[in-house]
């Protein structure tokens, strides 16, 4: 599992820094939260598939139906791949909206300890 856990960590560095390439930093709190909402929309539609593929690959199990089986196997294994594909797209985004976090922090304190407005 550690092994498991430091390739997936390895793969969320991968995806901030190509989310970032591809469609730059967030611009606001709002653009944060859009985007997990549409990652996390698609994680839920990974999970039903998930559990479709389980019903009918318990069904086979309990039919004796080894092509069944064979078919809903696969397809379990193919959208797993494709729910953990999801989850990393969610820690890379929840990762960028950690760094538009801090940036956003040191600008107010920059802005506290000159001084200034939020508008500067």
């Amino acid at each position: 599992m550690k092994d498991i856990i430091k390739t997936l960590e390895a793969a969320v560095i991968a995806e901030t820094e190509r989310a970032i390439a591809e469609r730059g930093k967030f611009v606001d709190v709002n653009h944060a939260l859009g985007v997990m909402e549409e990652e996390l929309h698609e994680v839920n539609t990974e999970q039903n598939k998930l559990r479709a593929y389980h019903t009918r690959y318990r069904e086979s199990v309990f039919d004796d139906d080894v092509t069944g089986l064979l078919v809903n196997a696969t397809a379990l294994k193919t959208t797993a791949i494709m729910a953990a594909a999801e989850l990393v797209q969610v820690a890379a985004m929840a990762e960028k909206t950690a760094m538009y976090c801090t940036e956003e922090m040191d600008r107010l304190n920059r802005i506290k300890l000159f001084g200034g407005t939020e508008n500067e």
